[in-house]
């Protein structure tokens, strides 16, 4: 039915990998024997944790870190607040609400996994104060995701104009999911009471806001956007955490995981993605707490970790387009540690264990203990250049680490993302001395209007950001404005690409990104002659 559907509106088809049914799940999970915490640790492996944090260095100093900020969670003077963000967050806002909200968030998690990791119910109790006070907090949804801010936005891909409801998003999804795993790991403390509070929280503002009722959502079916991830992912975790009480909620599992797979599905073959690289990266740091949770619950019968785009490509977008600080997104290092450890562990993925030894930064959080440095052993790629043929990027170098190199970022692609999307088909980045000596104007701050078809007002979005052509005054356009058809075909490809231990080339046709009145064609070429003459001719 769901494939259907998506045929219907979209003419046409993709792959669909492995969806489930919620009686294919119920087999799979044993509800009647969970026991609290079950999602990403249960009582035997919490063994295996004290044993890293005895043994392992860096887990080690974690964890003191971990009890110093307790100590002083403990400690300080705590009164609950409730505090709306103003009309206008992007502009107006003074950022208490916010704050309020990252230490109450910040507070439960650290004490939780305290209390799981010492055994002191002090901690836990604690730990179910700032939880309630999550509970109490009346409205989860970002203030700039309302109905008046976010009603004129031009929708993605695959998503119906006719958008009204907006009652669950990305900010929504994460307080669920951290209330969840709180739930999860101080639940053996928690008092009757306490404990609906947590549910009545969990379910009025996350599950049935959405719970049959996932096509009026935007990000149902917005499949090439990171917030499809983000919001199935947050209900899923707390759909999981409430299996016990509520066994019918496995439906939501199976929903969550179903449409987790539909989006990993456009992932490009080669691990590109549209949106561009810290979306990609922030769409798998809130995917991949539902991912570990559902391989353990159903014991690896149903392992996201292994969809064919996730275990093949695990993080050479984040390597190999380094630099290619291409939509909304820059070209740094994506992904925190104990992601990238994580993915690299479960897939087995070598050029993602090498990516994570020479460029991602060791962090030190909660989850870097529960999953630690990955025992994959890291192999650079030979091949140092990368064509990422589904999306029309390609980046061209000689080394990875050598500043006396110049790298050479590029792409071609549709004008079709409206959300993370410019109008820079045919631009290129060149980056020597670890410097970008040829660049564009880069991404703006968010306001109200960034989304909606102002957009394109915005020089960091449109043509005159970027290094492409402009023919007397004629600017590439969109594929999409609001409440309008489609038009397919708005871009253009790389038509070549070619790379030797001497050479590079990349040749691509933007001609169709314009509206042909003034340009009737264009073809640009590049050539890096290693390791550092650039050549672009058009």
């Amino acid at each position: 039915m769901l494939s259907f559907f998506i045929c219907l509106f979209t003419g046409s088809s993709f792959t669909i990998y492995a969806q489930v049914t919620k009686q294919e799940l119920a087999k799979t999970i044993n509800i009647e024997e969970l026991q609290h915490p079950y999602l990403f640790f249960n009582n035997n492996d919490k063994k295996i944790l004290l044993e890293i944090i005895k043994t392992d260095p860096q887990a080690k100093k974690i964890m003191a870190e971990l009890l110093v900020e307790g100590n002083r969670f403990m400690k300080m003077p705590f009164e609950e607040k409730t505090l709306y963000e103003p009309k206008h967050p992007r502009y107006e806002s003074d950022g208490e609400a916010t704050s309020y909200m990252a230490e109450v968030c910040d507070a439960a998690m650290t004490l939780s996994f305290l209390y799981q990791m010492t055994g002191d119910a002090e901690y836990a109790k604690r730990a179910i104060v700032f939880a309630i006070a999550l509970s109490n907090v009346p409205e989860w949804v970002n203030g700039a995701h309302v109905f008046d801010i976010i009603y004129p936005r031009v929708w993605p891909w695959n998503v119906p104009d006719d958008q009204i409801v907006f009652s669950y998003d990305i900010t929504a999804a994460r307080r669920a999911r951290t209330l969840a795993i709180v739930y999860d790991w101080v639940y053996p403390v928690l008092t009757l009471e306490q404990r609906d509070k947590i549910r009545s929280a969990l379910l009025e503002k996350a599950i049935t806001r959405v719970r049959g009722n996932y096509d009026f959502h935007w990000w149902s079916t917005a499949y090439r956007c990171n917030w499809s991830v983000v919001c199935y992912a947050g209900l899923g975790v707390t759909a999981m955490t409430l299996l016990k009480e509520n066994p019918q909620l496995i439906d939501v599992v199976a929903e969550s995981y179903n449409r987790i797979n539909l989006t990993f599905d456009q992932i490009g073959e080669d691990g590109g993605w549209q949106e561009g690289r810290g979306y990609y990266g922030f769409m798998l740091e809130h995917g991949v707490y539902f991912m570990d949770a559902l391989k353990r619950l159903s014991n690896g019968n149903y392992n996201i970790f292994h969809h064919k785009k996730i275990k093949d490509h695990t993080f050479d977008f984040g390597l190999f387009a380094l630099t290619a600080s291409f939509e909304d997104s820059d070209g740094r290092p994506i992904g925190s540690s104990s992601l990238v450890n994580k993915f690299t562990e479960e897939t087995g993925n070598t050029t993602s264990a090498w990516y994570n030894e020479q460029f991602v930064r060791q962090d030190d959080d909660i989850f870097d203990i529960i999953w630690p440095k990955t025992t994959v052993k890291p192999i650079e790629p030979v091949q140092k250049s990368k064509f990422f043929k589904t999306i029309n990027w390609a980046v061209l170098r000689s080394d990875f680490k050598d500043p006396n190199t110049v790298t050479i970022a590029t792409k071609a692609g549709y004008n079709d993302d409206p959300h993370h999307g410019h109008l820079d088909i045919g631009h290129f980045i060149v980056t020597y001395q670890n410097t970008p000596f040829i660049n564009e104007s880069g991404r703006m701050g968010y306001d109200e209007f960034y989304f909606n078809e102002d957009r394109y007002d915005y020089p960091q979005a449109t043509s005159e950001g970027h290094n492409v052509i402009i023919v007397n005054g004629e600017h590439q356009i969109v594929a999409k404005k609001k409440n309008t058809a489609w038009i397919e075909g708005i871009g253009g490809d790389i038509l070549d690409f070619r790379t030797s231990e001497k050479q590079d080339y990349v040749l691509m046709d933007p001609t169709k990104a314009y509206p042909g009145k003034e340009l009737k064609k264009w073809r640009r070429s590049i050539v890096l002659e290693k390791p550092v003459i650039t050549v672009v001719l058009d």
